[in-house]
């Protein structure tokens, strides 16, 4: 009888240079949507100065919930080809492609809906507003509202999944980090790719990766972390939108 052969995955340093390349072209993708929608005569921000400039694009609904879906299709292209790149791969085995236990689902269901009350019990004892300024433009900006909803409860955690709890996790854990060290640092990249929020938003950010990132490793499914950090983004979407709707005059 033949020895089962492990499917081969990408070292430490291949997958920190892939993981640089994807994070390019999701930057690229960006940029041309960017300037796509300004060229279709939909940005137009009132402000002169180039920072005003910036903070409005970064801000405009429309563009967010456009730029999102673009690079969720270029980051899950991307990896999914990278990883066909390594001979012996399997897919399925390196993304953890796999539906978690109900009994799995359920726990850690239950275990982000505690950590999003208690961010939000913990942003009210310390002054902080339960929603970002930057969320309440994005949302009020959009005249899609359906779009930018699909685009940051479903097409967001989908994409970055596959390249931080994915991709990079699965190779990260394969070096002296080992998977609980290769879960700290994919959080801290997941955080320091939300450049939009202040010091404690990215802080959060943190918080939310290693959740993600131990609900992976402990059950295998990366399906797991996408409904995890759906979630997440729903509760935040819905909170977006229910503020927006108490502020509004009747």
């Amino acid at each position: 009888m033949g020895h089962e052969t492990r499917p081969r995955i990408w070292g430490p340093f291949a997958t920190l240079l892939w993981s640089a390349l994807v994070i390019l072209l999701f930057v690229v993708a960006q940029i041309v949507c960017v300037i796509f929608y300004i060229a279709a005569g939909r940005g137009t921000p009132a402000p002169t100065e180039i920072s005003g400039i910036v903070t409005s694009l970064a801000e405009d609904g429309e563009l967010l919930s456009l730029s999102t879906f673009a690079t969720t299709l270029v980051t899950a292209a991307a990896v999914t080809a990278i990883i066909k790149l390594r001979r012996g791969s399997d897919l399925k085995d390196y993304l953890g492609l796999v539906l978690p236990g109900r009994r799995q689902l359920w726990q850690w269901v239950a275990a982000i809906i505690a950590f999003n009350a208690l961010s939000d019990l913990l942003s009210i004892a310390v002054g902080k507003p339960l929603v970002p300024e930057f969320l309440l433009n994005a949302y009020s900006s959009s005249e899609s509202t359906w779009a930018f909803w699909a685009a940051v409860v479903i097409a967001a955690p989908l994409g970055e999944e596959l390249l931080f709890r994915g991709f990079l996790l699965r190779g990260l854990s394969a070096s002296r980090l080992g998977a609980y060290g290769a879960v700290v640092a994919t959080s801290v990249a997941f955080a320091l790719m939300h450049v939009q929020y202040d010091f404690y938003g990215i802080a959060t950010v943190i918080v939310l990766g290693l959740f993600l990132g131990m609900a992976r490793i402990k059950t295998g499914s990366i399906f797991l972390a996408m409904i995890m950090h759906a979630l997440a983004n729903l509760e935040a979407t819905a909170e977006a939108a229910l503020s927006l709707a108490y502020a509004s005059p009747i």
